[in-house]
Parts: C-alpha cells; structure tokens; sequence
C-alpha cells in the first residue's frame, strides 16, 4: 500500500494533476419541456420548436470581455443579449452555462461549429423555445412568455428555474406558469478543460409540464376578430350554460412571437407607444357603460326582492320627470311607447320604464341588486390581469368626484 500510494504521488504526480485540473464533474440542470396549451376542438395554441442558443461557461473562460468581443466579430451579439448574459450570470454559479445569444440561424451555427477551437468555455446548446402558430389570433387569452426579471426571480424557485430562461408573462402563460413549466432534472457530467462533454456520469430526467386545453373555440376567435375588422374594442362570447369563454378578442392586437425570439427596442417603443394601445387588453382590464344591457338585471332583481310587480305598467309620453323638478329625462324613442308593461319594457328597451323604477328604488336598493349579479366585483377569469367593473355609490361620488349623489344620478344609473 505504501509502495503504491509513492508510485501514484511521486511517479504519477504530473498525470493525475493534469487529470484533476483538466477534467471537472459539474450537475448540469436540464430543462423541462414546457406544457402545450390547445383550444377546445385540439387546435394547437403554444408549441415549443428546436432552437440553439450560444452559451458561456464562466469558470472556463479566463476574460469574458475578449471572449464576448471574438464572439462579435463572428456571430452579431447586441448590447441587450449582453445585458440579459449578465443578469442571468448573477442569479448562477460560475460552472452553469449562461445563454448570451438565443436563437441562433443554421449558418451562425456552423460558423460557430468551424471556429469552436478558438472558444474554450463557449458552447452550442440546443432547447425547445415557444412559439405561438396563431400569433395577434390568440395573444389576448393564451398570453406569452418572456425572459426571466429581478421582479420574476423574487417570485418563483430559483433551483426549479436553473435551466431555464423564459417564464409566463400574461395570459394562460402566466395564470398556470406552474402546471406549463414542470420540473427541472439533472445530469452529473464530466468535461474537459474547453467545457466539451467527456461522459455522462448519472442522470435525473426532468418532468414535463402539463398540457392545457382551453374552453375557447379559434375558429369563434377568427370570426371576432374578422367582424371588428379595423375597429377598436372587445368582444367576449359566454357560453350561457356554464360560464365558459368561447371567444375573447381585443383589437388591434399584436404578435406575441416578437417577445420570444427577441424583440427591438425601436419595435417595442412602437407597440408601446401606439395611441391605438394593441398591448392593452380591453376584455378584461377596459372599463365600458353596459346601456341597456343592465336594464334585466334591475328588472330582476326587483322582481325578486318584491320590489316590483309583474303586472305594473306605466304610460311613457317619451320622457321621465322627477315629481318636483322640471329637468326632462328623455327616451331613446320620440314620442314613448305608449302603455309599457315590464315584458314590453325588456323587449323594447323603454328607457322610461326604467328611469321610473329606478327613481322608485333608489340608489341602495339598486346597488344591493346590481352587486347580486357580480357587477362591480372580478369574474376572476383565470387569466389575472383583471380588472373589475364599478357600481356608482353615493360614497364613491363623492371619494371621485367631490360631489353628493342626486336624484337624478339614481336616474341615470338606472
């Protein structure tokens, strides 16, 4: 034993040294596939597609300036790829290989492939990166994914995301970021000294996330999206049974494809700063008066609370007065309606039915119906984002606008 331990100490020391600097066991994480997401006839929504990016180990590389400068001069490398290099660097260790170019075309590929000799350290790694086949169809509800933040690393398992660079930003991307983005795995690796692969020591297979399908119909989607042409505004179809969304379209829209793979400065300035606001999600975050749309639920709800008798009618001349006043609240129809019972009034929309009940109500009593119905309150559309519609109080009048609530405001609610 003696003999041996002198013959591999003095005899072999050069040749074991050389072996212990040279070749490294480093744990390599490996990325989960991220989970599909389809509409509700098997439409494919989100997909992920091969993509190679240009990766840097730092422990291997002895400047990383002049190594990033080289790499320049053979592959177009922006000062933003270099700026999320950096970012993602300080959230790793110094043998984990940190992106610094994405999505790499074939021929900078094999550009690279020639000259690799010239980069130790530097290597080619091939992923799966999102890509959205419907592009501006589907942005609104399905949503994008994006590179990884400050803001996103406070929030989510730094160890799960270790090999991983992109994460939901809105929509279904973001709501279920969980379930889509799965597990990460591990493989413990030996590499020589250019940071190439030797062996494969043992291996950890990640999990994959889960598949989703959605309750909205692409082909409904389509035919929104042709109806509002160049027209600014929402559409949301409900499948009345059971609350699912068919369709849900905001126009103008955008291609979410751009996040991905890499958008400008000067492209995003422009989504950004367009006063036709395409980033904006006028389904859930804009704010509309609902009109007459809201006159069934009032009828409803004072139906149910005894408030209203189904047998009533009023006399509408075309305009409602306050007992007391003289301002005229007028009908959409010159003239009135005539004799208006509360079937006529649904169904041909009386206005003056409705100033007249809601008169009667007042204000609370109209509020507690509307809040029965949800208005006023989230739907809590699982998308987040969302922002909720709004019940005019009397204490809302004033908090907003500085003024006391009158009768004629009760009126106009109603």
């Amino acid at each position: 034993m003696i003999f041996r331990l002198a013959y591999l100490q003095i005899r072999e020391h050069t040749r074991y040294t050389t072996l212990s600097r040279d070749n490294l066991l480093n744990l390599i994480p490996l990325a989960p596939s991220r989970g599909l997401i389809y509409d509700r006839n098997g439409v494919l929504l989100a997909k992920n597609i091969p993509s190679f990016s240009l990766d840097i180990t730092p422990a291997k590389v002895k400047s990383l300036s002049r190594t990033i400068n080289s790499l320049n001069a053979l592959i177009p490398i922006s000062v933003r790829d270099i700026k999320a290099f950096n970012r993602e660097r300080g959230r790793r260790h110094r043998f984990d290989p940190v992106v610094l170019k994405p999505n790499l075309t074939k021929e900078q590929v094999a550009k690279f492939y020639v000259n690799q000799f010239r980069f130790p350290g530097v290597t080619i790694h091939a992923n799966l990166m999102r890509d959205y086949p419907l592009g501006p169809l589907m942005v609104q509800s399905v949503g994008y994914v994006g590179r990884i933040n400050a803001n996103d690393m406070r929030n989510i398992d730094l160890t799960n995301y270790s090999a991983t660079n992109f994460i939901g930003k809105v929509g279904i991307e973001k709501f279920y970021e969980k379930q889509l983005h799965g597990k990460v795995g591990y493989q413990e690796v030996e590499t020589d000294a250019a940071g190439r692969l030797v062996r494969v020591m043992s291996r950890t297979p990640p999990v994959a996330g889960q598949n989703i399908y959605l309750t909205i119909d692409s082909r409904l989607q389509q035919v929104a999206v042709n109806a509002m042409k160049e027209k600014e505004g929402a559409v949301v179809a409900l499948n009345p049974n059971n609350g699912q969304v068919l369709a849900l379209v905001s126009m103008p829209s955008y291609d979410p494809n751009g996040f991905v793979r890499g958008i400008s400065q000067a492209d995003y300035e422009k989504l950004a700063n367009s006063p036709l606001k395409p980033m904006y999600d006028r389904a859930i975050r804009a704010q509309y008066p609902p009109g007459s749309t809201i006159k069934p639920f009032i009828a409803l709800g004072a139906l149910a609370a005894h408030l209203l008798n189904p047998n009533f009618t009023i006399d509408d001349p075309g305009y409602y007065r306050i007992p007391g006043t003289r301002h005229v609240f007028h009908d959409w129809k010159p003239g009135g309606h005539g004799e208006v019972s509360l079937y006529k009034a649904i169904v041909e929309s009386c206005d003056t039915f409705f100033f007249n009940l809601a008169s009667h109500l007042r204000i609370k009593k109209l509020d507690t119906i509307l809040s029965r119905f949800g208005f006023g309150q989230a739907t809590h559309v699982d998308m987040g984002e969302e922002l909720p519609g709004l019940v005019p109080t009397p204490d809302w009048k004033q908090g907003h606008r500085g003024s006391s609530w009158y009768s004629g405001d009760t009126v106009n609610a109603g």
